[in-house]
């Protein structure tokens, strides 16, 4: 059987799709970087079969990943209205580990905001922070996705003093305590997360509006990061 295949790109400029992540462990909203696309048919070309080679970005935790999508017209199918549609298949790599248990619905863990609260008193009070981060995970399972953006601002703007600096942009820029992993999350989470907070804190009414979503929020391995080393610094000081 012989098969000849037309092989294109495509401009992947704002389009987002559902992919399961393997890093937040469940399927989140991703952008796509790359498309190549390739039809092939069989030698009678009746049968067509649609391949999507897909590079992805999570839009929560910016893991980069890969997608193959197919669909076949012999497969091809009505929808009620008499709307025809041709199922798909998506296939991602790296898969989510069914042995790896998923993550749970809080935004910080309990136990992080139990090491926060049981920091005995010295030159940083952190009843703030740890008020902060329980008000965060309520907003977070209310779906309260503006309070998330609001209080992740809040957060980040509280912490700097810890670490010795003024500023979170001079954590990102300077601080070299936590490895490069660290370095490299707290850039993505003072980039990201500041736009979208900045966008919904100051920009004014409009004609149409795009609310926040869940997957616009989902910071939450790098909170999860940031208190984490936050608890360490604060417990070698003390």
């Amino acid at each position: 059987m012989r098969h000849e295949a037309d092989i294109s790109t495509q401009d992947p400029s704002g389009i987002k799709d559902r992919f399961p992540c393997p890093e937040c462990r469940r399927e989140t909203t991703h952008s796509i970087l790359a498309i190549v696309n390739a039809r092939h048919s069989e030698e009678d070309g009746l049968v067509e079969f649609l391949e999507n080679y897909l590079t992805v970005r999570c839009e929560g935790c910016g893991t980069i990943s890969f997608s193959h999508v197919s669909a076949c017209t012999e497969e091809q199918d009505f929808m009620e209205d008499g709307t025809p549609y041709l199922p798909k298949r998506k296939k991602h790599y790296p898969g989510i580990d069914e042995n790896i248990s998923v993550l749970t619905e809080e935004f910080v863990s309990r136990a992080r905001i139990q090491e926060i609260e049981s920091l005995s008193k010295g030159e940083f009070d952190t009843a703030k922070l740890a008020q902060l981060l329980v008000e965060l995970n309520r907003a977070y399972e209310d779906d309260s996705y503006y309070s998330c953006l609001f209080l992740i601002r809040a957060v980040v703007d509280h912490i700097p003093p810890v670490f010795g600096k003024r500023s979170f942009s001079e954590i990102t820029d300077n601080y070299a305590g936590g490895g490069r992993s660290f370095r490299d999350s707290m850039k993505h989470l003072g980039g990201s997360c500041r736009k979208f907070a900045d966008g919904a804190l100051h920009s004014q009414i409009r004609e149409k509006e795009a609310v926040p979503t869940r997957e616009q929020v989902e910071f939450r391995a790098d909170i999860d990061a940031l208190i984490g080393e936050v608890v360490r610094v604060l417990k070698i000081e003390r």
